[in-house]
């Protein structure tokens, strides 16, 4: 394979990244948001804890 994307990968990818962003949209709607204060800290926070 040299590095092309198939039909069938490209539809996938589309939705794929779809569904990424659908998850992203819903995370960040989320009530808890309202209560985080900083949110770029809670961002980091989140991540740091995710990573552990």
């Amino acid at each position: 394979m040299n590095g092309a994307m198939t039909d069938e990968q490209r539809a996938e990818l589309v939705e794929v990244r779809e569904a990424r962003l659908q998850a992203l949209e819903a995370l960040n709607r989320h009530p808890w948001w309202a209560t985080a204060g900083d949110r770029y800290a809670a961002q980091k926070a989140l991540r740091k804890a995710a990573e552990n």
